[in-house]
């Protein structure tokens, strides 16, 4: 059996498919949702996250947590990015040859990393939002609150 079939089977399993068939069009209605498909990847990669530092020389530079200084692999798609709309990428996999280099990385918004990530503060004093230590954004006090229980109201449903 191939990777899509199997995966198209357990997402039916879990009652995420109305089909095994993964050529279903009812099994492809957010195939086109780019929002949504990131999401899901930030979900399955979270904690593996870079925050995009700089551009030096030929490749954009970043930061984890864990390395500092890693580089985006030059055969990544991301690897002749110029700019970044947003700060953050996930990856699947890094690597350390003579630099840390991270591959299949795919450029996510602060949102996703904050619905999915791993635990969510305020820092009050700094005015930010942050999730893990790993990625910061600037918010209100008031914004991050909503932010929470939004969240909190989200993690209820699911558990029921």
């Amino acid at each position: 059996m191939n990777f899509k079939s199997q995966f198209a089977e357990y997402l039916f399993d879990m009652k995420f498919l109305h089909s095994k068939n993964f050529n279903d069009p009812r099994s492809n209605a957010n195939s086109k949702n780019v929002g949504l498909i990131k999401a899901i990847i930030c979900s399955g990669l979270y904690p593996n996250v870079a925050k995009i530092d700089v551009r030096r020389g030929q490749y954009p530079v970043a930061k984890t947590l864990e390395d500092g200084r890693v580089t985006i692999h030059p055969k990544s798609v991301n690897s002749n990015e110029r700019e970044f709309e947003y700060p953050y990428v996930v990856y699947h996999k890094k690597m350390k040859t003579h630099a840390v280099n991270l591959y299949d990385c795919t450029m996510i918004s602060p949102s996703p990393l904050i619905f999915f990530g791993g635990k969510l503060g305020y820092l009050p004093k700094q005015k930010v939002c942050d999730v893990d230590g790993r990625v910061q954004c600037r918010c209100e006090e008031s914004d991050f609150l909503i932010v929470r229980v939004n969240i909190s109201i989200l993690l209820v449903k699911f558990t029921v």
